[in-house]
């Protein structure tokens, strides 16, 4: 039990890692992807409880459609969205 217990630690050690690597290097690039999620009742999903909704634009889920493929986002958005999550 505990290799099993040791190899989830590591595994989510290393994800831990690799989060916290996305962000900083996005935010150290300038790079901060508008990703609303899905829209549900009128609201996109990661927008629902944000203070700040009110500042992105009306057509945010476009814009993430239309920005989603670029470059500098590809890490964040294997990150974010894996294989088949898309």
């Amino acid at each position: 039990m505990l290799c099993a217990v040791t190899r989830s630690t590591q595994k989510r050690d290393s994800r831990f890692v690799t989060v916290l690597r996305v962000i900083s290097e996005g935010i150290e690039g300038g790079v901060f992807p508008l990703r609303p999620g899905p829209q549900r009742q009128g609201v996109h999903e990661h927008c629902r409880f944000c203070p700040y909704s009110t500042l992105c634009p009306a057509d945010r889920g476009a814009t993430w459609e239309r920005k989603r493929g670029a470059p500098e986002i590809a890490t964040y958005r294997a990150l974010a969205e894996p294989e088949g999550e898309a």
